[in-house]
């Protein structure tokens, strides 16, 4: 499956302001396009000149992976163990 990454969604924002200029009118779109273009700057200040990711961006994500291993994960510390059928703890 194709991810969309920030230049296509820079270039997708680009490409819906004269579609949005059509369907609102000029002053709706005024802020539309006020609003298209920041989104854009933002997609576009994530990618480095060099065409690598920030490494803000590359931060964020690697947090957002160790997170989302750690919840995955039975194994870490404070999570109860998964038991066997049939099986009770000692005293219970």
């Amino acid at each position: 499956m194709h991810q969309l990454n920030d230049l296509d969604v820079a270039a997708t924002l680009a490409l819906l302001l004269p579609v949005a200029h059509l369907l609102l009118g000029a002053s709706l779109a005024a802020g539309t396009a006020v609003l298209l273009v920041s989104l854009a700057i933002a997609a576009l200040a994530a990618i480095s000149p060099d065409g690598s990711r920030s490494i803000a961006v590359e931060r964020r994500r690697r947090a957002w992976r160790s997170l989302l291993v750690a919840l995955r994960r039975p194994d870490l510390p404070g999570r109860p163990q998964p038991r066997a059928p049939g099986f009770s703890p000692a005293g219970a």
